[in-house]
């Protein structure tokens, strides 16, 4: 035998071991289909997540725990107009891009990572995104997502349908009645409530000492309150119907006199926030007397 065909014979007895061995050890093993790995739904909230984060910030989560996690859609864009937008027959909400992790419009950027600017942009859609699901799926009588409910309908009706607008910005006392549509009374109360959400945390987040302490309410957090009602900047707005209107202004924003009142602060903070009823009156007091005088509220109102 030459030593060409030693060296073959050699080659096809080790191929051959070989491929006994794997046989073996194949039969040795369990056999497991292979699976995808489960790839999180980016188009959702990672409500999860968020309540971690806002937990981890001391922010409110009590709301966020009662909202369905596939309930709101969540896409980003490239906004221009405005900081972000909530379209409630859709259940969307569309984020700016840079609110994105890597600005890669996927998934939501930890809250860590934002500004405290962004994370009361985002506290005042999730607001919306609540009320929403709320009004959707009304909630059972007595709890207070109920009386929360109520008292927006109720705000709507008494007290947002008849206002005073500030139709030039700088020149905030000069104003105009406005009668509103019931859906323009819907969404200027929501944007008031909305607006006040959004401080409520901004305000909280700028407060270092009390980043990661629960609660929002500190007499750092109460001066700053009574500034902002000072200022009269915790005022709602909204889009008008009239399409001749929205050609001068693409937003109607309410008068001073029209800024939330102590008494819808409390209702916030106790029934969406979770706030200590305590707190609440604390902050009521901080921005009374009134200055400037809040438009009179109907004794129909009961927020």
């Amino acid at each position: 035998m030459t030593r060409m065909s030693l060296e073959r014979d050699f080659l096809v007895t080790w191929i051959n071991r070989l491929l006994a061995a794997c046989l073996v050890l194949s039969l040795a093993s369990p056999v497991r289909a292979e699976t995808p790995e489960a790839t999180a739904d980016l188009s959702r909230l990672p409500l999860a997540a968020l309540i971690g984060e806002s937990e981890e910030l001391g922010l409110p989560t009590k709301f966020l725990r009662e909202l369905p996690a596939d309930f709101v859609t969540v896409t980003f864009e490239d906004l221009h107009r405005w900081a972000a937008e909530y379209h409630p027959e859709e259940h969307r909400m569309i984020l700016n891009r840079a609110l994105s992790f890597n600005q890669a419009a996927g998934t939501l950027r930890p809250l860590t990572k934002m500004t405290a600017l962004e994370v009361g942009n985002l506290y005042h859609e999730l607001y919306h995104a609540y009320m929403d699901y709320l009004e959707t799926k009304p909630p059972e009588p007595g709890t207070e997502s109920e009386r929360l409910l109520a008292a927006a309908k109720e705000l709507q009706k008494c007290r947002y349908a008849e206002v005073k607008i500030t139709p030039v910005l700088q020149r905030r006392t000069a104003t105009e009645t406005r009668y509103l549509s019931e859906r323009e009374a819907w969404e200027t109360q929501h944007e008031t409530w909305g607006v006040f959400v959004g401080w409520a945390v901004w305000t909280k987040l700028e407060l270092i000492a009390s980043r990661g302490k629960p609660g929002l309410v500190t007499e750092g957090w109460l001066k700053r309150l009574k500034k902002a009602d000072h200022d009269a900047i915790l005022v709602g707005y909204y889009e008008p119907e009239d399409q001749n209107e929205r050609k001068v202004a693409q937003k109607r924003y309410l008068s001073p006199g029209y800024r939330i009142t102590p008494e819808e602060m409390k209702t916030i903070m106790v029934l969406l926030f979770g706030e200590p009823a305590d707190a609440a009156d604390r902050a009521a007091a901080a921005v009374q007397p009134a200055s400037p005088k809040q438009a009179p509220v109907s004794p129909a109102c009961k927020p």
